[in-house]
């Protein structure tokens, strides 16, 4: 496997991330510079030592920072479950989290228990289609009675 070297990019996204670090222990010297009696040398040494955890970090994460690592998403393909169905907005899991889904075709209600596949995603909403191409357009949701109606109306109205 051939690793990607860090292109120039990478490095000046590294490296503003660090400057607020940087520009807060430089203030941090100078405080102690001027306001404590501690040898010179230690407080340069400390400010050296922490340019230096810097640099070394970067050759461990840099892939964080390479544009091509925030290319691919990885929900993309990933099959979960629908949790609760909405028309056709409606909540999913996968691998344990919930996500808020569309259904792809606009027309489809998936209702709790179908097994989806992630198409595309926008934002924090991915957008759905049933894995093995059933919809279940003929689902609803009853409640027993009026007051369990109107609470779950306002829960659509909330969260969907």
């Amino acid at each position: 496997m051939t690793r990607n070297k860090p292109d120039r990019y990478t490095i000046i996204r590294y490296t503003l991330v660090q400057v607020p670090g940087l520009a807060l222990v430089l203030v941090g010297v100078f405080f102690l510079l001027h306001y404590t009696d501690w040898s010179p040398w230690l407080i340069w040494t400390g400010f050296a030592l922490w340019v230096v955890k810097d640099v070394l970090l970067f050759f461990l994460l840099w892939p964080s920072y390479h544009s091509s690592a925030r290319d691919a998403d990885p929900l993309i393909g990933q099959v979960g479950q629908v949790v609760k169905p909405c028309d056709p907005r409606g909540t999913v899991e996968i691998h344990g989290t919930l996500w808020w889904a569309v259904a792809e075709e606009t027309d489809a209600v998936l209702p709790p228990g179908t097994r989806i596949r992630v198409i595309r995603r926008s934002g924090m909403t991915l957008f759905v289609e049933s894995e093995n191409g059933e919809t279940g357009t003929n689902f609803q949701v009853k409640s027993a009675s009026p007051a369990i109606r109107t609470v779950g109306k306002a829960r659509k109205r909330l969260f969907c």
